[in-house]
């Protein structure tokens, strides 16, 4: 059944079996009462198309991403979105993929949201990620006058939810520190990725917090976030025998590094102790040490977030919402304190 086959059924206007059904005000108590008693009897289900025509939005949202290669989508941010596509639907909200095509035409990100009449924009992306070609239209669409929420960097007035790298970071190097270690090298990647500039900060700021010397030599940087990255820079790190221990900031790179590792005839964590940043699946079935991110309610307080901006609630929304991490102890360290 349709709201105008209902309208005709019942005697009252499409209009104000729209506002009875979603709560507005202006609508006489007891109409409201004979109304919803009807949508009841004949097991009437309001369509999404209905309640746009009155609030005048679409319950559409978009999501940019870019994720490497082809735009695959990592499992990173493949949790992520499951979580923020769910917590959308909670609210009434589905999801669309922004590309640069609507069927046969080429469009822009930003005449994309426009011809779609999106309420609202999720940024899985960071700058460093995206072509020169995309560049342009990814600044057009930040000047967009739209609801827009980022998981992935940091940008010009979007309010951000992401983990709290640097303290992700510092919980890792605490464990290591605990367990006697003191020459401690890490592993980042080179570039301008967001995330890895936070790790790399929160390494710096555990070196000063217990009065450690920064060494650039026991900085290693990969040249992507990939396992053959990993293996490649295991060359680098088995060349300052005197490390006791590594901070890898991503656990792809982990993975090569150990293989690469084991090449050289040095074990982890006989020869050398290891702790990761993410805590991916593979993580899990090597005995890898790591910083598992909390996925899930990042997407969920993503979409909380931009719904509360699209609805215009009295709330306050931060600018930035760092989510906690948890320190995932395996068999990837070695204690040395004894030793010493």
């Amino acid at each position: 059944m349709t709201i105008y086959e209902l309208s005709e059924k019942i005697g009252y206007s499409v209009s104000t079996i729209s506002k009875a059904i979603n709560g507005y005000k202006g609508v006489n108590e007891g109409t409201r009462e004979t109304i919803l008693a009807a949508v009841k009897q004949y097991n009437f289900i309001p369509s999404i198309n209905a309640q746009s025509l009155l609030s005048k939005r679409s319950y559409l949202i978009g999501t940019l991403i870019l994720d490497g290669p082809n735009d695959i989508l990592s499992p990173h941010l493949s949790e992520i979105l499951n979580a923020f596509k769910s917590e959308c639907a909670n609210h009434g909200y589905d999801i669309t993929f922004l590309s640069n095509r609507i069927g046969k035409k080429e469009v822009t990100y930003r005449e994309h949201c426009i011809a779609r009449n999106l309420d609202g924009l999720l940024l899985a992306v960071g700058m460093e990620n995206l072509p020169p070609e995309r560049t342009e239209q990814f600044e057009e669409l930040l000047q967009l006058s739209m609801p827009k929420v980022s998981v992935e960097g940091f940008h010009r007035g979007v309010p951000t939810v992401v983990s709290n790298n640097p303290a992700g970071a510092q919980s890792a190097l605490d464990y290591l520190y605990e367990l006697g270690h003191r020459n401690i090298g890490i592993i980042t990647v080179t570039g301008e990725n967001e995330a890895s500039i936070q790790r790399l900060n929160g390494y710096r700021q555990f070196l000063k917090n217990h009065a450690l010397p920064e060494r650039s030599e026991l900085i290693f940087p990969a040249r992507s976030y990939s396992y053959e990255a990993g293996e490649e820079i295991a060359d680098a790190v088995s060349s300052h025998p005197e490390l006791t221990a590594v901070f890898c900031i991503y656990d792809e790179i982990s993975l090569g590094l150990i293989a690469g590792l084991r090449r050289r005839g040095i074990e982890i964590p006989r020869d050398l102790s290891l702790v990761s940043f993410d805590d991916i699946t593979v993580a899990q079935y090597s005995a890898l040490t790591t910083v598992r991110q909390n996925r899930k309610q990042i997407g969920m307080l993503a979409a909380e977030k931009l719904i509360a901006m699209i609805e215009k609630q009295d709330v306050a929304i931060p600018e930035n919402t760092l989510v906690d991490t948890t320190l995932i102890v395996r068999k990837s360290c070695r204690n040395i304190s004894v030793s010493r």
